[in-house]
C-alpha cells in the first residue's frame, strides 16, 4: 500500500515547531479563533480531539486528534480525501517533521494518486507547506 510522505528537518525546538504547524499549544489554552482560521468552523471538541468543518466544496469535516508535541492526526470524515498524520521528533538540534497521507482510494486510483504525488504534488507541498515553516524558524534564529 503506497503512502505519501514528506520529511524535513526544521531548525526549531520540538514544542515550538509543533505549535507553529498545528496551532495547538503544548501547554495552556487553545485559541479557538486561531484554530478556526486554519482548520475551519469548530463543530465539536472533546479534550484534544476537535472536529472542524472546512469551507471546501460542500464542506469537508476533519476530526483532528492532537497529541502534543509528538503528533497531529487529521481524519477526513465522510470523504474520500486522504487522512494526514504529522509526526514531530527532536533530532540534531532541530525537529524532524514527517507528514504522511494515508490514501482512502483503492486500486488503480490509489496508484495514480501516488504517481501524481511523486511527479508533481510533492514539490508543490514542499513549497507551500514545508518551506514556509523552515523559513519562519530560520528567520527566528538566523544562526541556525
Amino acid at each position: 500500500m503506497p503512502r505519501l510522505r514528506v520529511r524535513t528537518l526544521v531548525p526549531g525546538r520540538l514544542e515550538q515547531v509543533y505549535e507553529h504547524v498545528t496551532l495547538f499549544p503544548v501547554e495552556g489554552q487553545v485559541d479557538v479563533g486561531a484554530m478556526e482560521s486554519q482548520y475551519g468552523k469548530l463543530l465539536e471538541r472533546e479534550k484534544n480531539t476537535l472536529t472542524f468543518l472546512e469551507n471546501v466544496g460542500d464542506g469537508l469535516k476533519w476530526r483532528c486528534v492532537f497529541d502534543p508535541p509528538d503528533q497531529r492526526t487529521m481524519h477526513a470524515l465522510d470523504s474520500s480525501w486522504s487522512d494526514r498524520i504529522d509526526r514531530f521528533e527532536a533530532a540534531n538540534g532541530g525537529t524532524l517533521w514527517t507528514i504522511t497521507w494515508e490514501l482512502k482510494a483503492g486500486g488503480i486510483k490509489r496508484y495514480t494518486q501516488w504517481l501524481t504525488f511523486l511527479l508533481r504534488e510533492k514539490r508543490r507541498i514542499y513549497q507551500r507547506v514545508v518551506s514556509p515553516v523552515i523559513v519562519h524558524f530560520q528567520e527566528e534564529d538566523p544562526g541556525a
